[in-house]
């Protein structure tokens, strides 16, 4: 690779391990050449080490009540890399609380009130995510957060099983169910009845407008 290109690639914001990748060449080397720019003053400098925001500071901050993010926006240091810190803290036996205060929604898509306006509503997590262009698991665990702080209704007290034929439960225990968000799977294991049979039930409520497409 020449200097051309490897300057190219640095400014663009490649880091060594990926400029490596791409050109085949060691790390090692791949160190070396951006080390040696650096020296000629084809490249900035990187950051002093004593440029990182110390523990402490973050340490402060966590202890004034201040979520991750709120930390990041403060210090400049990334949120993820805020919580790994944070994590290693407490590994070390350092106390460290947690957060005080609703956790900030800047960049959400949906609020929590929205999100309980849409389960409400009937909506699946499915449709919600498709909806607002959020990924399924999230809203799944942005309804376990919910019902972590009772602000939606938990999954009702296992019922006693049957077996396996008839009809031993109602399509309101079923639909119930499907509006929390469970899919077919957990409602069947959750009641003791098989799939087959709250799949074909489901596809009936679909059918009848009682549960969303």
């Amino acid at each position: 690779m020449s200097t051309e290109q490897l300057l190219r690639l640095s400014r663009r914001g490649f880091r060594p391990a990926q400029i490596a990748d791409r050109s085949g060449l060691p790390r090692g080397a791949v160190y070396l050449r951006l080390r040696r720019l650096r020296q000629r003053g084809l490249l900035p400098p990187t950051a002093p080490p004593t440029a990182r925001e110390p523990n402490r500071t973050i340490l402060e901050l966590c202890r004034a009540g201040l979520w991750p993010g709120e930390i990041a926006a403060r210090t400049g240091i990334p949120a993820r890399a805020i919580s790994h810190r944070l994590s290693k803290l407490r590994r070390r036996g350092v106390g460290v609380p947690m957060p005080a205060g609703p956790r900030p929604a800047h960049n959400r898509r949906v609020t929590d009130e929205e999100l309980l306006a849409f389960i409400h509503t009937g909506l699946r997590p499915a449709e919600i995510a498709a909806g607002c262009g959020m990924a399924t698991m999230a809203v799944y665990a942005r309804l376990r957060a919910l019902r972590r702080r009772g602000l939606l209704a938990g999954l009702p007290p296992p019922l006693p099983r049957r077996g396996r034929k008839g009809k031993p439960y109602t399509d309101e225990q079923i639909l119930s169910l499907a509006r929390l968000g469970l899919r077919g799977p957990h409602i069947a294991r959750h009641l003791g009845i098989s799939r087959a049979t709250v799949g074909r039930r489901l596809r009936e409520l679909r059918q009848r407008g009682c549960l969303g497409a």
